[in-house]
């Protein structure tokens, strides 16, 4: 039993830094972009964003669609700038 627990724990830590590590490094590097107005920024100058939370409004929420899988919900919505289509 012994030799069973430290073989799940070697091959744990190997799967993590193998297959999970970098993945986590790189989460962690993206940056966080707070009240984002979409009539002055482009998605272009947020390509290295990993949280983006817009101003009030841009979000259609009537057209939105979410999820749960797992206990973890997915939502998505399209961006406007409350007038219609952005330019």
């Amino acid at each position: 039993m012994l030799l069973s627990v430290s073989a799940a724990g070697l091959l744990g830590s190997l799967n993590y830094r193998y297959t999970m590590e970098d993945a986590y490094t790189l989460m962690m590097d993206l940056k966080f972009y707070k009240d984002v107005d979409v009539g002055q920024m482009k998605g272009q100058q947020m390509m290295d964003a990993g949280l983006v939370d817009f101003d009030h409004g841009t979000l259609d929420l009537r057209k939105s669609l979410g999820f749960r899988d797992g206990g973890n919900t997915y939502c998505v919505a399209p961006i406007t700038n409350g007038e219609g289509s952005l330019p």
